[in-house]
């Protein structure tokens, strides 16, 4: 492959990466609030024990499980991302 199309590429891969750091940042964050409610949501719960409560404490447990697994796939498309990076790496300098 030719060393521009391969500078073209790592700088495509670089910026996906980059992008994607920021976005498991981010969720992180986000599951970390949500993560404070659910927890606020349960003690609630056991101390008012009415269905709406009982109720509210299970969706924002299952927000943050939903949160968990989307960072999970995010850090998985960042494993590939990088490996793809490595590969090309590779390619560059053996040109």
């Amino acid at each position: 492959m030719a060393k521009t199309s391969l500078e073209r590429r790592l700088i495509d891969v670089g910026g996906r990466i980059r992008k994607l750091r920021e976005d498991i940042a981010q969720n992180h964050e986000q599951m970390a609030a949500l993560a404070d409610e659910a927890y606020d949501s349960e003690l609630r719960a056991v101390v008012g024990e009415t269905p709406f409560e009982v109720q509210k404490a299970k969706n924002d447990s299952r927000h943050v499980t939903a949160m968990r697994k989307h960072i999970e796939k995010l850090r998985a498309e960042l494993a590939k991302a990088e490996r793809e990076q490595d590969q090309l790496l590779e390619e560059y300098s053996a040109t």
